[in-house]
Protein backbone atom coordinates (compact mmCIF):
# COMPACT_ATOMS: atom_id res chain seq x y z
CA UNK A 1 0.00 0.00 0.00
CA UNK A 2 1.55 3.23 -1.25
CA UNK A 3 2.09 5.93 1.07
CA UNK A 4 -0.20 8.10 -0.81
CA UNK A 5 -2.78 5.48 -0.17
CA UNK A 6 -2.70 5.32 3.88
CA UNK A 7 -2.65 9.55 3.96
CA UNK A 8 -5.01 10.14 1.81
CA UNK A 9 -6.86 7.35 3.92
CA UNK A 10 -6.28 8.76 7.06
CA UNK A 11 -7.19 12.63 6.31
CA UNK A 12 -10.57 11.14 4.43
CA UNK A 13 -11.33 9.82 7.89
CA UNK A 14 -10.57 12.74 9.87
CA UNK A 15 -12.83 15.57 7.48
CA UNK A 16 -16.43 15.88 8.40
CA UNK A 17 -18.60 17.70 5.62
CA UNK A 18 -21.01 15.55 2.82
CA UNK A 19 -20.47 11.62 1.92
CA UNK A 20 -18.85 11.00 -1.35
CA UNK A 21 -17.12 7.78 -2.90
CA UNK A 22 -13.49 6.95 -3.00
CA UNK A 23 -12.45 5.05 -6.29
CA UNK A 24 -12.74 1.74 -4.42
CA UNK A 25 -16.35 2.71 -3.72
CA UNK A 26 -15.97 3.72 0.09
CA UNK A 27 -17.70 6.08 1.39
CA UNK A 28 -15.14 9.28 2.45
CA UNK A 29 -16.42 13.22 3.44
CA UNK A 30 -16.43 15.93 1.64
CA UNK A 31 -14.84 19.22 1.65
CA UNK A 32 -17.39 21.76 2.17
CA UNK A 33 -18.08 23.65 -1.35
CA UNK A 34 -18.62 27.52 -1.73
CA UNK A 35 -20.84 28.15 -4.79
CA UNK A 36 -19.91 26.14 -8.66
CA UNK A 37 -19.43 28.30 -11.61
CA UNK A 38 -21.74 28.89 -14.05
CA UNK A 39 -19.09 28.52 -16.74
CA UNK A 40 -18.95 24.82 -16.03
CA UNK A 41 -21.70 23.69 -18.84
CA UNK A 42 -20.34 20.02 -18.24
CA UNK A 43 -22.47 20.22 -14.69
CA UNK A 44 -24.54 23.42 -14.76
CA UNK A 45 -26.25 22.79 -18.36
CA UNK A 46 -25.09 18.89 -18.96
CA UNK A 47 -27.76 18.56 -22.37
CA UNK A 48 -26.42 21.77 -23.63
CA UNK A 49 -24.56 21.44 -27.26
CA UNK A 50 -21.43 22.95 -25.47
CA UNK A 51 -21.35 19.70 -22.55
CA UNK A 52 -21.66 17.37 -24.94
CA UNK A 53 -18.60 18.73 -27.33
CA UNK A 54 -16.90 17.75 -23.95
CA UNK A 55 -18.64 14.10 -23.94
CA UNK A 56 -17.68 13.60 -27.53
CA UNK A 57 -13.87 14.13 -26.76
CA UNK A 58 -14.21 11.13 -23.57
CA UNK A 59 -15.68 9.19 -25.82
CA UNK A 60 -12.96 9.57 -28.53
CA UNK A 61 -10.13 9.19 -26.05
CA UNK A 62 -12.37 6.21 -23.92
CA UNK A 63 -12.85 4.14 -27.56
CA UNK A 64 -9.38 4.69 -29.23
CA UNK A 65 -5.94 3.81 -28.48
CA UNK A 66 -6.03 7.15 -26.88
CA UNK A 67 -7.08 4.81 -23.54
CA UNK A 68 -3.95 4.76 -21.90
CA UNK A 69 -3.14 8.26 -21.95
CA UNK A 70 -4.52 9.04 -18.68
CA UNK A 71 -2.59 12.01 -17.79
CA UNK A 72 -3.72 14.57 -19.94
CA UNK A 73 -1.92 18.65 -19.72
CA UNK A 74 -4.84 21.31 -20.65
CA UNK A 75 -2.41 24.39 -22.29
CA UNK A 76 -2.43 27.56 -24.56
CA UNK A 77 -0.72 29.55 -26.51
CA UNK A 78 -1.32 32.14 -24.69
CA UNK A 79 -3.30 33.45 -21.81
CA UNK A 80 -7.06 33.88 -21.39
CA UNK A 81 -8.08 31.45 -24.05
CA UNK A 82 -10.21 28.79 -21.77
CA UNK A 83 -7.68 26.52 -20.82
CA UNK A 84 -8.77 26.38 -17.19
CA UNK A 85 -12.70 26.33 -17.90
CA UNK A 86 -11.65 23.76 -20.30
CA UNK A 87 -9.59 21.24 -17.95
CA UNK A 88 -12.66 21.80 -15.55
CA UNK A 89 -15.12 20.53 -17.64
CA UNK A 90 -13.55 18.26 -19.45
CA UNK A 91 -12.20 16.21 -15.84
CA UNK A 92 -16.50 16.47 -14.88
CA UNK A 93 -17.20 14.86 -18.27
CA UNK A 94 -14.63 12.05 -17.37
CA UNK A 95 -16.11 11.79 -13.41
CA UNK A 96 -19.89 11.74 -15.52
CA UNK A 97 -18.79 8.38 -17.18
CA UNK A 98 -19.93 5.34 -15.67
CA UNK A 99 -16.66 3.58 -13.84
CA UNK A 100 -14.22 6.42 -14.33
CA UNK A 101 -12.80 8.67 -12.04
CA UNK A 102 -10.98 12.08 -12.55
CA UNK A 103 -8.46 14.04 -10.52
CA UNK A 104 -7.83 17.42 -11.49
CA UNK A 105 -4.52 19.28 -11.00
CA UNK A 106 -4.20 22.72 -10.85
CA UNK A 107 -0.28 23.53 -11.91
CA UNK A 108 -0.86 26.72 -12.45
CA UNK A 109 1.50 28.53 -9.94
CA UNK A 110 1.27 31.69 -10.86
CA UNK A 111 -3.10 32.27 -11.03
CA UNK A 112 -4.33 29.46 -9.74
CA UNK A 113 -8.42 29.61 -10.59
CA UNK A 114 -9.31 26.07 -9.94
CA UNK A 115 -10.81 25.97 -6.85
CA UNK A 116 -12.60 28.98 -7.36
CA UNK A 117 -14.32 27.64 -10.64
CA UNK A 118 -15.09 24.58 -8.02
CA UNK A 119 -15.87 26.94 -5.01
CA UNK A 120 -14.28 25.13 -2.94
CA UNK A 121 -12.28 26.67 -0.24
CA UNK A 122 -8.66 26.35 0.31
CA UNK A 123 -6.07 26.25 3.12
CA UNK A 124 -3.26 24.46 1.22
CA UNK A 125 -2.02 23.45 -2.46
CA UNK A 126 0.28 21.89 -4.78
CA UNK A 127 2.75 24.62 -3.82
CA UNK A 128 2.67 23.46 -0.27
CA UNK A 129 3.57 20.23 -1.43
CA UNK A 130 6.31 20.97 -3.33
CA UNK A 131 7.70 22.92 -1.09
CA UNK A 132 7.58 19.80 1.76
CA UNK A 133 5.57 21.97 3.97
CA UNK A 134 2.46 19.93 3.62
CA UNK A 135 1.24 15.98 2.80
CA UNK A 136 -0.48 15.15 0.21
CA UNK A 137 -3.53 14.40 2.43
CA UNK A 138 -3.73 18.06 3.29
CA UNK A 139 -4.22 19.21 -0.65
CA UNK A 140 -6.50 16.55 -1.80
CA UNK A 141 -9.88 17.75 -1.49
CA UNK A 142 -12.77 15.19 -2.74
CA UNK A 143 -15.41 17.79 -4.51
CA UNK A 144 -18.97 17.81 -4.43
CA UNK A 145 -19.32 16.76 -8.03
CA UNK A 146 -19.44 12.54 -7.79
CA UNK A 147 -16.07 11.17 -8.61
CA UNK A 148 -13.92 13.96 -9.05
CA UNK A 149 -11.46 15.24 -6.46
CA UNK A 150 -8.74 18.19 -6.53
CA UNK A 151 -5.35 19.52 -5.96
CA UNK A 152 -5.39 23.24 -6.20
CA UNK A 153 -2.13 24.78 -6.92
CA UNK A 154 -2.55 27.00 -3.22
CA UNK A 155 -0.65 30.42 -3.31
CA UNK A 156 0.64 32.07 -6.21
CA UNK A 157 4.46 31.41 -6.39
CA UNK A 158 7.27 33.53 -7.29
CA UNK A 159 9.09 30.29 -8.46
CA UNK A 160 6.86 28.01 -10.23
CA UNK A 161 9.59 26.71 -12.57
CA UNK A 162 11.69 25.28 -9.64
CA UNK A 163 8.73 23.48 -7.77
CA UNK A 164 7.34 22.17 -11.00
CA UNK A 165 10.83 20.42 -11.99
CA UNK A 166 11.43 19.25 -8.33
CA UNK A 167 11.59 15.21 -7.66
CA UNK A 168 8.06 16.01 -5.43
CA UNK A 169 5.73 16.51 -8.97
CA UNK A 170 7.03 13.49 -10.66
CA UNK A 171 6.47 11.47 -7.47
CA UNK A 172 3.53 12.62 -7.05
CA UNK A 173 1.87 11.92 -10.62
CA UNK A 174 3.52 8.33 -10.37
CA UNK A 175 1.92 7.66 -6.84
CA UNK A 176 -1.53 9.08 -8.24
CA UNK A 177 -1.08 6.81 -11.26
CA UNK A 178 -0.32 3.69 -8.82
CA UNK A 179 -3.39 4.78 -6.18
CA UNK A 180 -5.89 5.64 -8.77
CA UNK A 181 -5.61 3.94 -11.96
CA UNK A 182 -9.31 4.20 -12.95
CA UNK A 183 -8.83 7.90 -12.72
CA UNK A 184 -8.01 10.23 -15.38
CA UNK A 185 -5.34 13.23 -14.07
CA UNK A 186 -6.13 16.48 -16.18
CA UNK A 187 -3.74 18.62 -15.37
CA UNK A 188 -3.76 22.42 -16.26
CA UNK A 189 -0.89 24.27 -16.78
CA UNK A 190 0.13 27.46 -18.01
CA UNK A 191 0.45 29.08 -21.81
CA UNK A 192 3.12 27.37 -24.00
CA UNK A 193 4.81 30.93 -25.47
CA UNK A 194 5.04 32.49 -22.58
CA UNK A 195 6.09 30.13 -19.81
CA UNK A 196 8.31 27.34 -18.73
CA UNK A 197 6.16 25.07 -16.78
CA UNK A 198 4.44 23.84 -19.57
CA UNK A 199 7.35 22.08 -20.51
CA UNK A 200 8.79 20.85 -17.85
CA UNK A 201 4.80 18.86 -17.83
CA UNK A 202 5.03 17.84 -20.68
CA UNK A 203 7.63 14.91 -20.08
CA UNK A 204 5.35 13.82 -17.23
CA UNK A 205 1.77 14.07 -19.50
CA UNK A 206 0.49 11.04 -21.83
CA UNK A 207 -0.96 12.92 -23.75
CA UNK A 208 -1.66 16.58 -24.82
CA UNK A 209 -4.81 19.48 -25.37
CA UNK A 210 -3.81 22.43 -26.72
CA UNK A 211 -7.09 25.08 -26.31
CA UNK A 212 -7.53 27.44 -28.91
CA UNK A 213 -10.26 30.77 -28.58
CA UNK A 214 -11.65 31.17 -31.50
CA UNK A 215 -11.35 34.49 -33.45
CA UNK A 216 -8.42 35.23 -31.15
CA UNK A 217 -6.04 33.05 -31.54
CA UNK A 218 -3.45 34.01 -34.03
CA UNK A 219 -2.51 31.09 -36.50
CA UNK A 220 1.40 32.16 -36.06
CA UNK A 221 1.09 31.70 -32.60
CA UNK A 222 -0.23 28.28 -32.31
CA UNK A 223 2.41 26.79 -35.02
CA UNK A 224 4.63 28.35 -32.83
CA UNK A 225 3.38 26.49 -29.89
CA UNK A 226 3.10 23.26 -31.16
CA UNK A 227 6.93 23.17 -32.26
CA UNK A 228 6.88 22.85 -28.52
CA UNK A 229 5.54 19.61 -28.21
CA UNK A 230 5.73 15.94 -28.96
CA UNK A 231 3.61 15.65 -31.95
CA UNK A 232 3.01 11.65 -30.31
CA UNK A 233 1.88 13.26 -27.48
CA UNK A 234 -0.85 15.36 -29.22
CA UNK A 235 -4.52 14.33 -28.15
CA UNK A 236 -6.25 17.16 -30.23
CA UNK A 237 -6.82 20.99 -30.25
CA UNK A 238 -10.20 22.46 -28.93
CA UNK A 239 -11.62 25.10 -30.48
CA UNK A 240 -12.97 27.31 -27.92
CA UNK A 241 -15.91 30.26 -27.53
CA UNK A 242 -17.40 29.44 -31.02
CA UNK A 243 -20.20 31.56 -31.30
CA UNK A 244 -23.16 28.84 -32.45
CA UNK A 245 -26.57 30.08 -32.71
CA UNK A 246 -27.99 27.26 -31.15
CA UNK A 247 -25.97 27.36 -28.19
CA UNK A 248 -27.47 28.84 -24.90
CA UNK A 249 -23.87 30.06 -24.31
CA UNK A 250 -21.11 31.61 -26.44
CA UNK A 251 -19.09 28.96 -25.32
CA UNK A 252 -18.14 25.62 -27.20
CA UNK A 253 -15.93 23.33 -28.81
CA UNK A 254 -16.35 23.48 -32.77
CA UNK A 255 -13.31 20.90 -33.74
CA UNK A 256 -11.41 18.00 -31.97
CA UNK A 257 -9.34 15.66 -33.76
CA UNK A 258 -6.60 12.88 -33.28
CA UNK A 259 -2.99 14.27 -34.38
CA UNK A 260 -2.24 10.20 -34.44
CA UNK A 261 -3.96 10.21 -37.11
Amino acid sequence: MSRVYEALKKAEAERKGPVGFTEEGKEVHLIEDLKLSDILVTLKEPKSQAAEQFKKVCIHILQNSLAEKKTILITSALPLEGKTITAANLAIAFAQTPEIYAILIDADLRKPNLHKLLGISIDKGLRDYLEASAPISEIFYKTSIPKLSLIPAGRPSKSPVELLSSPRMKNLINELRETYPRSYIIIDSTPILLTSESDILLNQADGIIVVVQYGKTQRDALERSLKFLDKKKIVGIIFNKVDYKLLRYKYGYSHYYNREK
